[in-house]
């Protein structure tokens, strides 16, 4: 059994746990962090953005820090599915939106290699 003195506090402390809090919508693959750098990549990093496509499963092709054809379709997909402006650009935002995807889907990165299998 609660003491009066308690169930007060108890009850506040109760109500403000189940209160409607706002709710944290956690973002998809990039999503709701559209960069809008449009800066230009140098040719390796256009190769580790083709990286971090094929990675993530949107098939940018070889990675050869060329932007054909190919590799744009597959950015456009991923800025699609990323609620970005499908541009198919290989700019500084693609670069940091791809990162940070890659970062949370646990894909590695250039600065964290896949793991080499023995």
């Amino acid at each position: 059994m609660i003491r009066p003195a308690l169930a007060l506090p108890l009850l506040a402390l109760l109500a403000a746990c189940a209160a409607p809090q706002p709710a944290e919508r956690r973002a998809g693959p990039a999503e709701a962090r559209v960069i809008a750098d449009q800066s230009p990549l140098t040719r390796l990093e256009v190769q580790e953005a083709q990286v971090l496509l094929n990675r993530l499963g949107f098939g940018g092709g070889e990675p050869d820090g060329v932007a054909g054809p190919r590799s744009r379709a597959a950015a456009e997909s991923f800025q699609l599915d990323a609620g970005a402006p499908a541009t198919g650009e290989f700019d500084r935002g693609l670069l940091l939106m791809l990162r940070a995807s890659a970062e949370e889907a646990g894909v590695a990165t250039a600065a964290a290699p896949a793991p080499v299998s023995n």
